[in-house]
């Protein structure tokens, strides 16, 4: 099926957030620097791969112009209402917001022709503007039988004259801890205290930097952290989530990676900010607005979350956003881990150009850790397997039990938490990354672009051993035990 592709006209967007509307800075639009642009200067799927998918697809007995047979939603284990997982026959093994598409600004009235010409239908209303993004939210009709990732996938095969895919994607749903079911790999227990800080941040490792923990927020009050914690808001100071004695696998995410962040750099500031649900999921959009509202002196942002996406198309928001930040005057350097399937599966937001995606070590100078992501893309790797860090204090809980990993190791039962824990996951070591380049920052005199640098990509930098997990880095201010 040949199309072409068509503007947009009289179509106006004022944004979610104040100053972020069209028209108040060239990089919002769909053009060569937008999404879109993005989206096609990467060439995902060039005219003959989407001919090629074309053929697979009637393979698989899908007319990409006839109505594909209907297929149950595939919730997956433990996943919340409204998130579902994707069936790999479309691009699958990702968590996306059931019924929910994005499609990029420029291409909207042709999605909507592709629609028509599928008879795929979508509910009543006007598309919902994504802001500072050029991006456009629309929902599938609550009787049409076909899931998100279908619909993405039928569309995305269109032949569009010498053109790369149409701009359309799901609204892909990222867990904490970087698993596809949504799962840590192991369950916090509790551990005995920490070195005290030091009294004086000054001269310290990090003195002065501020360090972004986009995650679960921070909990307030435990001495290890409280003076060196910045809150954006009273939704950032988080609380454990319990349940008849029983604690959310999530919870305690964020407390437990600011602490690792400042056991690397003991002079910095971790600015908390939560952008999790009550059950630990973020969707593309939601991530995106909170990276656009950060701070303008945030130098180092660590994100401990993510996931797969359709044909490694990335996350279109969050993309935008990361666009954006990078032509900051005071560029932060952006931390992510690189998930906890075991797998050479590219993960975002990590796989991006521009973050420094991190693995797992199984302990400082050893292999990697069972459930480390590997492969090319993967940046730099720091020790994951029982990391010693903060966590909730007073607290008497028995950790959501979750699926046996690779680990084997014991349901925790109940613990008592006093204010430490031993966890593991590439969601901790990438805060030790985070907090490398802080220290570097001040122990070199350099800016966190120059800090990274030096710390991931300069020559004769220590390399792991197996390969495939990118440049070793420890902390500079003590380490993590």
């Amino acid at each position: 099926m040949e199309q072409t592709r068509g503007g947009e006209p009289g179509m106006s967007d004022h944004g979610e957030h104040a100053g972020q509307g069209y028209g108040d800075d060239h990089d919002h639009g769909d053009g060569p620097r937008g999404p879109g642009g993005l989206l096609r200067a990467r060439g995902h799927i060039g005219a003959l791969e989407r001919n090629l998918r074309g053929l697979l697809l009637g393979f698989l007995g899908i007319d990409i112009v006839k109505d594909p047979p209907p297929h149950p939603g595939h919730h997956g284990e433990g996943l919340p209402p409204g998130i579902e997982l994707a069936d790999h026959r479309f691009g699958g093994g990702y968590l996306y917001k059931a019924r929910q598409l994005l499609v990029t600004r420029d291409d909207f009235n042709l999605v909507l022709r592709l629609l028509q010409d599928n008879h795929i239908r979508l509910a009543p209303g006007e598309p919902q503007p994504i802001g500072g993004a050029g991006l456009l939210r629309v929902f599938l009709h609550p009787d049409e039988p076909k899931l998100v990732p279908e619909v993405v996938s039928i569309l995305r095969a269109v032949d569009i004259v010498d053109l790369p895919a149409v701009g359309i994607s799901p609204v892909h749903a990222l867990p904490a801890l970087s698993h596809p079911r949504g799962y840590p790999c192991d369950s916090p227990r509790a551990a005995g205290p920490l070195d005290p800080p030091p009294e004086d941040d000054d001269g310290q490792p990090g003195a002065g930097v501020r360090v972004a923990v986009l995650d679960s927020g921070v909990a307030e009050g435990h001495p290890w952290l409280d003076p060196r914690v910045e809150w954006l808001s009273a939704n950032d100071v988080e609380q454990p989530q319990v349940q008849n004695g029983v604690l959310n696998r999530f919870s305690g995410h964020g407390t437990f990676i600011a602490g690792v962040v400042l056991q690397c750099a003991p002079g910095a500031t971790v600015v908390a900010k939560n952008v999790f649900d009550p059950i630990g999921f973020v969707d593309d959009t939601q991530l995106a607005a909170a990276l656009n509202a950060l701070p303008a002196d945030i130098q180092v942002i660590n994100l401990s979350l993510g996931g797969p996406t359709h044909d490694n198309l990335g996350l279109l928001a969050t993309e935008a956003a990361l666009l954006r930040l990078s032509r900051r005057d005071l560029r932060p350097v952006v931390v992510a881990a690189a998930g906890n399937e075991g797998a050479t599966q590219e993960t975002y937001p990590a796989a991006f150009k521009d973050v420094i995606a991190v693995g797992a070590q199984q302990a400082p100078g050893g292999g990697r850790a069972c459930f480390s992501n590997y492969g090319s893309w993967v940046d730099a790797c720091a020790m994951g397997r029982r990391v010693h860090s903060t966590f909730f204090k007073g607290l008497d809980a028995t950790p959501e039990p979750i699926p046996q990993t690779c680990l084997a190791d014991p349901p925790p039962g109940l613990q008592q938490f006093q204010g430490f824990a031993t966890w593991s996951g590439t969601s901790f070591a990438a805060p030790c990354v985070a907090g490398a380049i802080a220290a570097r920052m001040t122990d070199q005199n350099v800016d966190a672009v120059q800090a990274a640098f030096q710390l991931v990509d300069a020559n004769g930098l220590p390399q792991h051993p197996d390969g495939d997990l990118g440049t070793i880095v420890t902390c500079a201010g003590g380490g993590v035990d």
